[in-house]
């Protein structure tokens, strides 16, 4: 095979590569990329849900321990 059959190959084939592989990747990507976001949007939205109803779990029991130490100072403060 002479070089100017080499070149000629190796372009064709740059060429192939140039105008279909790599639109065609890149719409697969593109297209994984979007399933991918969607499915993890959900499972975030999902885990977002229940760490805000932790927090406000937590939060509520803290209110509640915080009332009742302010009892148990006034207690005190009146028995001393």
């Amino acid at each position: 095979m002479t070089k100017k059959a080499r070149q000629e190959m190796l372009d064709l084939l740059t060429d192939f590569h140039e105008k279909v592989v790599y639109p065609a990747m890149e719409t697969l990507v593109k297209d994984n990329g979007e399933n991918i976001k969607e499915e993890l949007g959900a499972k975030i939205d999902a885990i977002d849900l229940r760490l805000t109803k932790i927090i406000d779990h937590h939060s509520e029991k803290l209110d509640d321990h915080d009332r009742r130490l302010g009892r148990l100072e006034e207690a005190v403060s009146l028995a001393g």
